[in-house]
């Protein structure tokens, strides 16, 4: 009985060892098979990210060349905004710039004399225009991902257009639009924009649109991204127009 005992162990043994070598095989070639499908997914996300990050640099480029044909028949970049006899804001930028994007009939339907939420110009401020919103970003149709750096020292004066003679510091490295955060969107008509602190959180946290980064149009009349390591003094050299500051080539990505 113990001899047939010992047999009978002695022939179960082998059958145990190739189960468990099957286990480890197994394991091993669904580890490899990870690694690969890792390495294989990896260049198609950059791609697609890439992708998504030029669509949206085509909408500012879209910005851009209608901001670019104001100037040359302006001489001047527009103001940040419209205002009243006591200095009440009216009209955004944006509304300006509508017949330099093919939107000339509803330009036209603008009553620039009331305040763009006027009920005058509701069918207007309920118009969504695709430019004015980057493709990544989930905002409301007529909202707008995109705002004018505004201020004393940047490129959209409060006070009135802009001449280019004002421009001391590099165009090339000074922002003219910029994306906003996703939580900060609002509707393209409002005379609302973006400032260095705007800047500062999208350098900080770029609210999703692009993989670690976000896009502006420089003033020079091209579209770049912006690192999210850049830093503060970066950010204040991007916007300012003539405080002899340099941005340097670190902001980018």
């Amino acid at each position: 009985m113990t001899e047939s005992l010992l047999n009978a162990d002695e022939f179960q043994q082998p059958r145990e060892r190739p189960i468990l070598h099957r286990i480890v095989r197994w394991s091993i070639l669904i580890g490899v098979f990870i690694v690969l499908l890792a390495f294989l997914l990896a260049p198609r996300r950059y791609v697609r990210e890439a992708a998504q990050r030029l669509r949206c640099g085509e909408h500012l480029r879209v910005i851009g060349l209608a901001l670019r044909q104001y100037q040359d028949d302006w001489g001047a970049i527009p103001p940040a905004y419209t205002v009243d006899a006591k200095g009440n804001r009216l009209h955004s930028w944006r509304s300006l710039l509508l017949p330099y994007l093919g939107q000339q009939e509803l330009y036209d339907r603008i009553d620039f004399s009331k305040p763009w939420n006027d009920p005058a110009n509701s069918v207007v401020r309920q118009t969504p225009l695709d430019c004015f919103r980057c493709p990544t970003a989930r905002i409301r149709s007529n909202h707008t991902s995109y705002g004018a750096a505004v201020g004393e020292e940047y490129a959209f004066s409060p006070k009135g257009p802009r001449q280019l003679s004002e421009f001391i510091d590099d165009t090339g490295a000074t922002i003219a639009l910029m994306e906003l955060p996703v939580e900060g969107s609002f509707e393209w008509m409002e005379p609302r924009d973006a400032d260095e602190k705007t800047l500062s959180l999208m350098a900080r946290n770029p609210s999703g649109h692009h993989h670690r980064a976000f896009n502006v149009w420089m003033v020079e009349g091209f579209f770049r991204s912006i690192s999210e390591k850049v830093s503060p003094e970066q950010c204040r050299a991007l916007l300012t127009i003539s405080a002899g500051d340099d941005a340097g080539e670190k902001f980018t990505p």
